[in-house]
């Protein structure tokens, strides 16, 4: 990264964490991750960037892994050994620790957490406290160690020895090996390093260290936080050890981080309720502050990431991300004390002066050194009134535009002089076509000699949005609504009809006849009138955006704002157009949108630099930054799903022929312009080829894979070319079946005869055999339907009915005994009628069972309500059941469960659909319950036949249907285990 991080953050100290007063633009993005944006908490302990590409982040509820587009969580439901992470640390097995506060060790290895329940090794350790350390010596060993000082090593081999705790009176606080493979502990009081000899801790200084956070390098040199300042531990490589007290780096609050760039360019600190600071950092000699962010955070760690972002983490507010920002970029509005302005408009006269007009009306200039001077109107400025362009004419008069009126004047100085105004002309844009002058305003274009300014001519009826002399003395004329073009005499001349409709925002000559029009939607199109063919620059091709600001050529190279940001196009006029078209989006370099903190309006080429303009914008950029470093992307094939089989590691070489449908999920680890990364992918049979396919999504669906040998290829990138991945593929082979085998077809073709004339007597033994079944189990039907019958319509049951009859006729109760006769005939013919139909309606049976629970309601001491209840997704009177189905397992709640009890009797039918969508019948009575009966009673034994009969129905119905069938009787009991009754789920073979 060089010196680059250390501009980034001399620019943010510059403007984004300027004092508000000042009001400056933030000059490039500070995205913010907390659980508005996917972090499932705001409390971050540790981050850091695995070999992978990944970012990890250890929380107090489990650790997060980010690709750039998404978190993905894991806590102990996944393996990992404590919910509340402190630290993260990555060995040379790119194994993946993780210090947890309960003490419990896990690392993570080819997509699986391991825990000392599902490995050998850790099961071995105990611990009794947090974890605190975690680092890999020069030998390959795995040094562990928690807050009681219980410390272990594990060799290479995976020996475990437990180091000794004497000579250590306090909590362990840090832990390290130097160059010389010498283990070293810091604690609350000291440091101390073990003597392997005595085989004790001896004490070597009195600092005192913070908890957890350090930087491991192979030769033992790097910064630990104490509390009160920065130990560097030195090395023989580097420079000798240091400790330097926070008072001598400016920092008043205690200290939680410390670590350096990768090349010593400089240094961060972390701080409790101060934020980060960062410092000059040569050797270890400067200390100079150059940044101080996020005041008032209690920062935990500041990593770095291989695509020149830095990341900050903290105790609260979740996580930081700082890109970086470009080399050699100048704010000019900072340097010229300006504030609260947004540039409508710029211009750069023929003595080097550039105009800048804002919407209030005011004129910044700046001379040929870039000298602030900020212009005066004469004796009758417009007020506030937006300026909307500038130009120059051929006498050397300043030509300007207002959203009310234009103005010719002349400078004096840092002065204006009036010598022709044009009032009540709501003005857009100005130009001088030979003896003329082009007005373009809100409601058209008009025309007027140049010595008769006033003198206007209409043209066109259109909101002007752009003018453009090209081609000589043509005048190109840009509207909201399409493009036109004017010759010499104004007259006009007809342009192509990829115009027609589109929003023009700005129009500029290339050379050779070819002009470039920027559009609002259509990216920029580029006309050669020499031949009258068109191009487009746009998203698919490179474009960062297809909303198009303004648009410049710079020799060689068009520079184009976007919504999103800035392209440099290289357009050669040596080369050959179509050829360099065919090689977009290469030559094409990105400067992000979020680096400047608003869009890019206007863009001025000067000698040495560029100026970009915006909304409370004006910076320089050298001509030499090319944007963006080219970004190297990992990518990595995540799962495999090969029909409903998902695999996230030891993926499938080889699988049978009806394995043939896969998905594939794969990442491409972008973290800047994440959202505009694509991917390239193709499905090709070996030693052949195939087309590429682009997609933004990070999953490809291929269905019925035909046999054969393949291998999928994939390409992360981005479309104008600044970040790639190498192309990742996977190897695999579906299996021919063994009817597709070269030998079977030569068995088949020998007995061909034979097979078909076997075939022919086997179809008809089947279809047989088919028809004998189907009778068979119509057969079955009709005996269980008739034995259903029987078993349903007790003798006994008739007894009871005309005895209580006849009892109402003696007590002279004729009503009841009459309506007793009607609902039992009712009850008679609806058992007849249902006697010779295999199947009622839902609605019919519950009506018959109603009556028949009313009848033996009438002759008991204590009523029995019937409670039905019919799920709004099933219509009762469409659905269809077996007949007689449910009145056993009624009749036996009655006889069994609420005849017993001698109380108010309930029995509650409820009608739904299961989850697979199955009728699902659930009978619930509030009876004796179940018991086991010391002996067998006529009653219980044909109620035992009915329920029997019942399931032997219930299965032939499911092998007609294909559907499964199930009855469950169980007890309702309360909480302390009393029988409250009895539950009977029937699931019916029927949808």
């Amino acid at each position: 990264m060089n010196k680059l991080i250390y501009i980034a953050i001399a620019v943010l100290i510059y403007t984004a964490f300027a004092p508000v007063a000042y009001a400056q633009p933030r000059d490039f993005d500070f995205p913010n991750y907390t659980t508005t944006n996917g972090l499932v908490t705001n409390v971050v302990h540790h981050g850091m960037q695995d070999s992978r590409g990944y970012m990890w982040f250890a929380t107090d509820s489990g650790v997060s892994r980010f690709d750039g587009n998404r978190f993905r969580h894991f806590t102990t439901q996944d393996g990992l050994g404590g919910n509340e992470i402190f630290y993260i640390y990555e060995d040379s097995r790119q194994r993946l620790w993780f210090l947890s506060f309960n003490g419990v060790p896990s690392y993570f290895h080819n997509n699986s957490f391991y825990n000392p329940s599902n490995d050998t090794v850790l099961a071995q350790l105990q611990f009794g406290n947090m974890l605190v350390s975690v680092f890999e010596d020069h030998e390959n060993a795995i040094w562990l160690m928690s807050q009681d000082a219980t410390i272990y090593n594990i060799s290479k081999d995976e020996h475990i020895q437990k180091i000794p705790a004497t000579g250590l009176v306090n909590t362990i606080r840090q832990a390290w090996v130097d160059q010389h493979n010498r283990i070293h502990v810091g604690t609350a009081n000291n440091t101390l390093h073990f003597n392997e000899i005595e085989r004790k801790w001896e004490i070597k200084d009195h600092l005192s260290y913070r908890v957890i956070q350090q930087q491991h390098t192979r030769e033992g040199s790097f910064l630990i936080p104490s509390r009160d300042g920065i130990v560097y531990t030195g090395s023989s490589i580097t420079s000798a050890p240091y400790y330097i007290h926070r008072n001598i780096l400016g920092i008043q609050a205690e200290i939680t981080f410390a670590m350096r760039s990768m090349n010593s360019i400089y240094m961060a600190v972390g701080t409790i309720v101060d934020g980060v600071h960062f410092y000059d950092y040569e050797g270890g000699l400067t200390r100079t502050s150059v940044a101080h962010l996020l005041p008032g955070q209690t920062i935990t760690s500041v990593t770095f990431d291989t695509q020149e972002s830095i990341w900050i983490t903290t105790l609260r507010n979740g996580i930081y991300r700082i890109d970086r920002s470009y080399r050699n970029i100048r704010n000019i509005a900072s340097k010229a004390g300006l504030n609260d302005f947004s540039i409508r408009t710029s211009f750069t006269s023929r003595d080097g002066y550039q105009w800048y007009g804002t919407d209030a009306g005011r004129i910044l200039g700046f001379d040929a050194d870039g000298q602030f001077l900020d212009i005066a109107w004469p004796d009758n400025p417009p007020n506030n009134v937006s300026i909307e362009d500038i130009t120059e004419l051929g006498d050397g008069r300043i030509g300007i535009a207002t959203a009310s009126s234009f103005h010719l004047v002349r400078r004096l100085a840092a002065d204006l002089i009036t010598t022709t105004d044009i009032v009540d002309l709501p003005g857009k844009q100005l130009l001088q076509l030979g003896d003329k002058l082009i007005y373009g305003t809100i409601s058209g274009l008009y025309a007027a000699p140049i010595d008769s300014p006033q003198s206007m001519q209409a043209l066109l009826g259109q909101r002007v949005t752009a003018l453009e002399q090209c081609e000589g003395k043509h005048l190109w004329v840009g509207t909201i609504n399409g493009m036109y073009r004017f010759d010499e005499n104004l007259q006009p001349v007809g342009l192509p009809s990829a115009f027609n409709g589109e929003q023009i925002t700005d129009i500029e000559a290339l050379y050779e006849g070819i002009v470039a029009v920027a559009t609002h939607g259509s990216g920029v199109i580029l006309y050669n009138t020499a031949d009258n063919l068109i191009r487009r620059i746009d998203s698919y091709n490179g474009l960062a955006d297809d909303l198009v600001k303004t648009i410049r050529f710079d020799r060689d190279k068009l520079w184009v704002s976007t919504g999103t940001g800035i392209n440099l196009i290289s357009l050669n006029p040596d080369s050959d157009l179509d050829f360099q078209f065919e090689r977009l989006p290469q030559g094409i370099h990105y400067f992000s949108g979020r680096l400047f903190g608003t869009q890019i309006r206007h863009i001025e080429l000067r000698e040495g630099d560029i100026w970009l303009a915006g909304d409370n914008t004006l910076l320089s950029l050298d001509r030499v930054e090319r944007g963006a470093t080219p970004t190297v992307v990992p990518l990595h094939i995540n799962e495999i799903t090969v029909n409903d089989r998902i695999y996230t590691r030891d993926f499938p070489q080889e699988v049978p022929h009806y394995d043939n449908q896969w998905i594939f999920n794969f990442t491409g680890i972008l973290f800047r312009d994440a959202d505009r990364q694509l991917y390239r992918y193709r499905l090709r049979q070996s030693n052949t080829s195939a087309e590429w396919s682009v997609t933004s999504n990070a999953e490809v669906t291929y269905r019925s894979i035909p046999p054969g040998s393949y291998i999928f290829e994939v390409e992360s990138f981005t479309s104008d070319g600044n970040a790639s991945s190498a192309m990742t593929s996977y190897r695999f082979s579906i299996l021919r079946p063994w009817w597709m085998l070269p030998w079977v077809w030569v068995l088949i073709a020998l007995g061909s005869v034979g097979a078909v004339a076997l075939l022919f007597n086997y179809q008809i033994r089947q279809v047989q055999k088919q028809e004998e079944q189907k009778h068979s189990y119509q057969r079955q039907i009709n005996e269980l339907e008739y034995q259903a019958l029987q078993a349903m319509m007790s003798p006994h049951f008739v007894f009871n009915i005309l005895s209580n009859i006849r009892y109402q006729i003696l007590k002279d109760d004729k009503v009841k005994a009459s309506k007793l006769l009607v609902d039992f005939s009712k009850l008679i013919r609806k058992q007849l009628d249902s006697a010779y139909q295999r199947s009622t309606s839902l609605n019919e049976e519950l009506d018959r069972l109603q009556l028949y629970v009313d009848i033996e309601s009438i002759r008991l001491p204590h009523p029995i309500k019937f409670i039905r209840y019919v799920a709004p997704d099933v219509d009762p009177i469409t659905t269809r059941i077996p007949s007689m189905l449910l009145q056993p397992f009624v009749e036996n709640a009655i006889i069994h469960g609420i005849i017993p009890k001698n109380s108010p009797g309930e029995i509650t039918i409820k009608v739904g659909r299961s989850t697979q969508g199955q009728l699902l019948i659930v009978i619930s009575d509030n009876g004796t319950g179940l018991k086991v009966h010391q002996r067998s009673t006529v009653e219980g034994d044909r109620l035992s036949l009915g329920v029997t009969l019942i399931e032997q129905r219930l299965a032939i119905l499911a092998k007609d249907s294909g559907l499964k069938w199930d009855v469950t009787i169980e007890n309702i009991t309360d909480e302390s285990g009393y029988v409250e009754g009895v539950r009977i789920s029937v699931l019916l073979p029927i949808k």
